[in-house]
């Protein structure tokens, strides 16, 4: 008899532990399903929203290249790179 106590203390403990993955299983399921409700629910709005999103960053981004190419055009690179370069020369312990 000694065994068969441990054959139902196992039986049961396997039973228990097989019934608390099917139910996560299940509840797992169950909040798939709601997300994907809501999904479903809310994604006529965003893709309503995507070509003015894209608008946005188009203009946001040729607003940036714009800029940065004024920067360029009006920046004295030569100079600043004879200015840097004369640092660095000073820094390293160079004359100059």
């Amino acid at each position: 008899m000694k065994n068969a106590w441990k054959g139902l203390v196992v039986g049961a403990l396997t039973g228990m532990a097989g019934g608390v993955v099917l139910d996560l299983g299940v509840g797992s399921r169950r909040k798939a399903a709601a997300v994907m409700g809501e999904v479903a629910d809310r994604a006529p709005g965003v893709i309503e929203r995507i070509p003015e999103a894209a608008s946005h960053v188009a203009q946001r981004t040729a607003d940036a290249v714009r800029d940065t190419a004024g920067a360029v055009r009006d920046a004295d690179l030569p100079g600043t790179a004879r200015d840097l370069a004369h640092k660095a020369q000073h820094a390293a312990g160079g004359g100059g």
